[in-house]
């Protein structure tokens, strides 16, 4: 079974346990309810509502066109990190881009906000731009409308209380996995789909930096957006030399809003 399909699945089992959970837990609140004690706990995920999918206020919705390439009339390309998994590599990556004067695009889930609030100020702090990554990285084709709607939500409350600021206009789905109605969706609450021109497969357990270093080499050009994780180890020891190549052929790494012109 390919690498990206065991993650997924490993992913999907954790996130039906959490479900079966939330149900549990609802079930027994539901119980007190009736007129029997309950201490349950309220469970962690609110209670889905008709309005999940409606704009919110004060926010404009957006082209629902997939962004996996950005400006190539300029030598421009993003670094983009999605942070969904281990941060233990994650400071050693800021240090690094710190080093290099330049900026990227992180993809946070609310789990790994939840999870690491100190890290995601700090790339705040720095100057990153962050986007949305959802809740709890589901595979959102998997889900009802509202089910989308609230992953996205969910997550933009979480990190915005750590920022001060939405995670608007951007989103990576987990896995690369969408269609056109999560496009739809994520548009109508404010969301622009970010997909990727280059894997660097950071994620798989074979990742070396020569692998890494020779795949970007081989498909870099004007406004490509890269694919990275926060949570890579084989990424924060190739990053350093890679941005020093890149630096050498005489492109400038900015972040999504920047490369997309």
């Amino acid at each position: 079974m390919p690498l990206r399909q065991q993650q997924k699945l490993r992913h999907n089992a954790q996130f039906l346990v959490r479900e079966a959970t939330v149900f549990l837990l609802v079930s027994l609140t539901l119980v007190g309810c009736s007129g029997t004690p309950s201490n349950s706990i309220a469970p962690r995920r609110p209670v889905l509502t008709s309005s999940s999918c409606d704009t919110p206020p004060d926010v404009q919705p957006v082209s629902a066109a997939e962004i996996d390439i950005g400006d190539t009339s300029r030598p421009l390309i993003a670094l983009t990190f999605d942070a969904g998994g281990p941060s233990t590599p994650t400071a050693r990556i800021l240090d690094i881009l710190a080093k290099h004067q330049a900026h990227s695009t992180f993809f946070i889930t609310g789990e790994w906000a939840n999870q690491n609030p100190d890290l995601v100020r700090r790339i705040h702090r720095d100057g990153h731009e962050i986007g949305n990554h959802t809740m709890h990285h589901p595979d959102l084709q998997t889900l009802s409308d509202q089910g989308v709607c609230t992953e996205l939500s969910q997550a933009d409350d979480v990190i915005s209380s750590l920022t001060g600021a939405t995670t608007r206009p951007y989103y990576r789905p987990p896995y690369g996995d969408r269609d056109n109605r999560i496009r739809a969706l994520a548009a109508q609450i404010g969301y622009r789909t970010v997909y990727w021109t280059i894997d660097t497969l950071d994620w798989q357990t074979t990742a070396t930096p020569n692998a890494i270093t020779k795949t970007v080499m081989a498909h870099i050009g004007n406004g490509v957006i890269i694919l990275m994780h926060a949570g890579s180890q084989v990424e924060s020891a190739t990053l350093d030399e890679l941005m020093t190549k890149i630096e050498q052929m005489k492109y400038q790494m900015v972040t999504v809003t920047q490369v997309a012109g």
